[in-house]
């Protein structure tokens, strides 16, 4: 399956499958999604992947190199010839360096 195809497809369900009303309710109640994590109290001491796509148009990559000393452990990795899909368009490398990340945490959490 071509990279546009699969992006359209796995989009179209993840929209499918979105809870709006859930999106909706905690936007108003002002509830945090996320942490801030360009501004950690304290660095994340555990295992930690952070993955960019080098041709991301959404939200960069640059920018993401700032936070790795809140984060020792992290493995970064900027992937060329990706965007924001990059599980999509570089699926063999994505999922090898995520399968490392799940080894990693595994030797943590034993």
């Amino acid at each position: 399956m071509r990279i546009n195809q699969r992006i359209k497809k796995e989009v179209k369900k993840a929209m499918e499958n979105t809870d709006f009303s859930f999106l909706e309710k905690i936007t108003k109640e002002g509830q945090k999604i996320s942490t801030n994590i360009d501004n950690l109290k304290t660095p994340f001491e555990k295992p930690t992947l952070i993955l960019t796509g080098r041709q991301d148009k959404e939200v960069g990559y640059k920018d993401t190199f700032n936070i790795l000393n809140n984060y020792p452990r992290a493995t970064f990795c900027v992937l060329d010839k990706a965007g924001h899909n990059l599980q999509i368009e570089q699926e063999k490398i994505f999922n090898q360096l995520v399968r490392e990340w799940i080894y990693r945490l595994e030797e943590v959490y034993k």
